[in-house]
């Protein structure tokens, strides 16, 4: 019967001490009610004790205060940097060029040659450059090779006899030169003058072209990957 009439007695004084309790000040200790009565209050108007005191159960969320606006500076960081990151850039490019003296390029371009099949008569001179589009960590790389090989007037029937004329639908083909500026390479107003044979004997690339003037003893070679 005693504890019945203490909760009897606590609801009959709620109103009169959830107003003392949410209007408390800190000398009025003695009017502040037990915790336990505390807790019964807030229960029966919607309050909720938080370290010993009357609080709203309706606070504000974090994501509504001062969380909310750093959250979203930091999500509109990170959609700027995978916007930039997934913008298309250029894809990169590289010049290889055998250089050194005239008997070190005719040395180095020989073995690439042989590699394919044997020269039909000693080279008197050589050039060599390539270019390469792509880095090879998205996809193959495309490689665009330009030769120049000079041998003697004489032995231009040797490589015509060993050569395959260029086939219809690859003739004629457009003049190409290397980006990086070579003076071996041959000008706009001689191509005309190329008689076209099909690079794959030379070179083991099908696309492309080798074409020579028979009187000047030089042999050009364009081929590319694709």
């Amino acid at each position: 019967m005693s504890k019945q009439r203490a909760r009897d007695t606590c609801k009959l004084n709620v109103s009169a001490r959830v107003s003392d309790a949410i209007t408390a000040k800190p000398g009025n200790a003695s009017r502040r009610p037990s915790v336990a009565c505390q807790q019964r209050m807030a229960k029966h108007r919607g309050f909720r004790l938080v370290t010993g005191s009357l609080a709203s159960s309706t606070q504000t969320s974090p994501l509504t205060g001062a969380f909310f606006i750093p959250a979203m500076k930091i999500f509109a960081a990170l959609l700027f940097c995978l916007m930039t990151a997934c913008k298309p850039r250029p894809p990169a490019e590289s010049v290889y060029a055998i250089t050194g003296s005239q008997a070190e390029r005719i040395k180095a371009i020989s073995t690439i040659i042989s590699k394919h099949t044997a020269l039909p008569s000693p080279l008197l001179d050589a050039n060599f450059l390539e270019e390469q589009i792509g880095d090879g960590h998205l996809g193959p790389s495309d490689f665009h090779a330009f030769y120049v090989l000079t041998v003697a007037p004489v032995d231009i029937p040797a490589w015509d006899k060993l050569l395959t004329p260029l086939q219809p639908l690859d003739s004629p083909p457009n003049y190409v030169g290397p980006k990086q500026s070579s003076t071996w390479w041959l000008n706009f107003d001689t191509f005309p003058r190329l008689k076209f044979y099909s690079p794959q004997k030379l070179t083991g690339r099908i696309h492309g072209w080798v074409g020579f003037v028979p009187e000047d003893g030089k042999i050009y070679i364009h081929t590319y990957t694709m």
